[in-house]
């Protein structure tokens, strides 16, 4: 990968390359505060295991709401009354709609977070959804200030779904750790590759 040296002998000036910047009145083409000519190589979600527990304990809740409501005659008789039994039958149905509630928005959470490798440098995007307001963050990393990047991928679950760990070391001796990295080794050689290139 070449970027374009035209444009980067325009856009220097003493020496200093100027092309990284936001150049004004340049729409944000895949991402809001994307450069003008930064270029989107690759970007990933987390891995799908993350959302395995969420997906057993709506599986869990969904069948026992649905024990309940067959069994609901015979929970009715074995109650001391009919009023004790409705208040069991609103407080299921309550834990149940709050599981419901939790787990779609674990997935929409979940699409939201996204990380964005560039020509440049390294985007994570995290929206958090809540009742109603979106939590809205976005982390960058300059490809010049990374200076060491490592891959874990320990445990039998890990290399057979192909899941893992990517650990960055900053110049500022800062340390990121992105987890639940999908295909590690591909992001992994992906990440040296810019890095080298930049």
């Amino acid at each position: 990968m070449t970027l374009n040296t035209e444009n980067n002998k325009n856009n220097s000036y003493d020496g200093v390359n100027y092309s990284t910047q936001p150049q004004p009145g340049v729409k944000d083409k895949y991402f809001k505060g994307q450069y003008a000519d930064e270029e989107v190589i690759a970007f990933f979600r987390d891995h799908w295991i993350k959302l395995l527990p969420e997906l057993i304990i709506f599986c869990a809740a969904l069948a026992l709401m649905a024990g309940l409501i067959f069994n609901f005659g015979a929970i009715t008789n074995a109650s001391p009354s009919i009023f004790v039994s409705r208040i069991m039958l609103f407080f299921a149905v309550m834990v149940f709609g709050y599981l419901i509630h939790r787990f779609f928005w674990k997935i929409i959470s979940y699409f939201f977070h996204t990380v964005i490798l560039t020509n440049f440098r390294i985007v994570e995007v995290a929206k958090v959804l809540f009742v109603i307001f979106v939590h809205d963050s976005q982390q960058t990393f300059d490809m010049k200030e990374v200076q060491d990047i490592q891959k874990k991928q320990d445990g039998f679950w890990k290399n057979v779904l192909r899941f893992g760990t990517l650990i960055i070391m900053m110049s500022s001796s800062d340390i990121k750790t992105i987890n639940y990295v999908p295909n590690p080794d591909y992001h992994f050689r992906l990440v040296i590759s810019i890095k080298r290139t930049y």
